[in-house]
């Protein structure tokens, strides 16, 4: 008698590109909390050492060729950008937006940088909009003197929880949108 090979239920894939070390630890905050709330689901963060959002986008798309050709491909795909950078060129912005269409990548901006959107996980700070980077800092660091760049997933945790999420996403729409997705896969 033949034995049958036990089947492994394989977790849906999620490709979630990050400017730099502090967005990748968030990234692995979302992936821990979703898989506390039972959520069985992989997102892979891949940061990129920051740039304007072509640049960013050129990297990812290739970071996501490359993975193509060893892997299944991912179900949902997301690259998160500073909306600072947004704006010096619009040509540049445009083929960005147009370059991540085509590669059905969902551009996450955070208004105007990763900081700005931390604060608004945190209770009483979720309708708080910083207009500059600076300002988000300063922001952060009265409700979060501990606060340091960058922060692991660990270290996020230890103030961002899965209700600090839901706060964010009442005013993050494309973040909201994002884990609406990952939800129905």
């Amino acid at each position: 008698m033949k034995r049958r090979r036990a089947y492994i239920l394989q977790r849906p894939r999620v490709f979630l590109g990050c400017e730099g070390k502090s967005e990748r630890g968030y990234g692995e905050l979302i992936r821990n909390l979703l898989q506390d709330q039972g959520k069985t689901i992989h997102i892979h963060c891949e940061a990129f050492r920051g740039g304007e959002p072509l640049d960013l986008v050129e990297r990812c798309v290739e970071h996501i060729h490359q993975i193509k050709m060893k892997r299944d491909p991912y179900k949902l795909l997301a690259l998160l950008l500073d909306a600072d950078r947004r704006g010096q060129s619009k040509i540049r912005d445009a083929r960005a937006a147009a370059l991540a269409r085509r590669n059905q990548i969902r551009l996450i901006w955070q208004e105007p940088c990763h900081e700005a959107v931390l604060l608004r996980h945190l209770p009483g700070c979720t309708r708080k909009r910083p207009t500059t980077t600076n300002d988000a800092l300063l922001q952060i660091e009265k409700v979060w003197p501990e606060y340091d760049r960058p922060m692991t997933a660990e270290r996020l945790r230890e103030r961002i929880d899965y209700d600090g999420v839901l706060r964010a996403i009442t005013v993050e729409m494309e973040l909201a949108q994002f884990l609406q997705d990952i939800q129905s896969l």
